[in-house]
């Protein structure tokens, strides 16, 4: 067991509440990493169809968040963006800050407005995960019932470990969610899809889920898509994993990094 390790396992003893936070937070930034690995620039910045936002600006807005939420918020200092990486977080334009009137509205236009450059973007964010990490190593449980005045955004006054969870946690695993299965769409409109893959329409637990059920229009498959080529197009019973569970999705490329761990 190395120095660094037995610190850190100390630590876990201290403070339980505090390690298994930490630990959610580097295994929700490592599956995000895999999620995007191997995402091309021009799937970053395919918009799809309907009020889905590109993947790029849905990267962007986890680490952009998470970054003023550590280290502005949190931390009480400026953020990442606007200190050791301003004018090099790999995006055109600033993510819009919440809480501005008619925010929504505000980034759904930013998010098909902006341009990302992958790389750049990667090592700000390597950099936002290692300043969240670094912050997270010094609390202690304590701190987690420490209340917070955040009706500024909207949630009143909430306690520290609310927040990490909602804001931080949570927030990263939603939206690697969102860049798992491009285009982005619900999971009503995944099980469209798989049924009609279905090399035996009409039959199967696929065709009970759906029976009914079309798909619109703009979900229709479009061969268009950069991300023709990225989602796998095996049919649903070459599988026997699929096959035995009747999973209601497929698993894109970009998890393969992750999944073959």
């Amino acid at each position: 067991m190395t120095t660094e390790t037995a610190t850190q396992s100390r630590e876990s003893m201290r403070n339980p509440a505090i390690a298994f936070v930490r630990q959610a937070a580097q295994v929700g930034h490592w599956y995000l990493e895999g999620t995007i690995a191997d995402v091309t620039s021009d799937q970053a910045h395919y918009a799809p169809p309907g009020r889905a936002n590109p993947l790029g600006a849905t990267y962007a807005h986890v680490l952009c968040s998470e970054d003023r939420i550590v280290n502005g918020m949190l931390r009480q200092a400026a953020p990442l963006s606007a200190s050791t990486h301003a004018a090099k977080t790999g995006l055109s334009e600033p993510m819009p800050v919440p809480g501005v009137p008619n925010w929504s509205e505000v980034y759904a236009a930013w998010a098909r407005r902006v341009r990302v450059d992958l790389p750049v973007l990667k090592s700000y964010g390597a950099d936002v995960y290692a300043a969240t990490d670094a912050y997270l190593a010094t609390l202690s449980d304590a701190d987690l019932e420490r209340e917070l005045d955040l009706s500024a955004v909207g949630f009143g006054t909430r306690k520290l470990g609310w927040l990490l969870n909602l804001l931080i946690l949570n927030h990263v695993g939603t939206e690697t969610g969102e860049g798992r299965q491009p285009p982005m769409v619900t999971v009503r409109n995944n099980i469209v899809a798989l049924r009609q893959s279905d090399p035996t329409p009409g039959s199967g637990p696929s065709a009970r889920r759906t029976s009914g059920v079309s798909a619109p229009r703009h979900h229709r498959k479009d061969q268009s898509s950069p991300f023709a080529s990225r989602t796998s197009r095996k049919r649903r019973r070459s599988s026997p994993l699929l096959r035995r569970h009747s999973l209601p999705f497929r698993i894109s490329t970009a998890t393969r990094p992750c999944l073959s761990n």
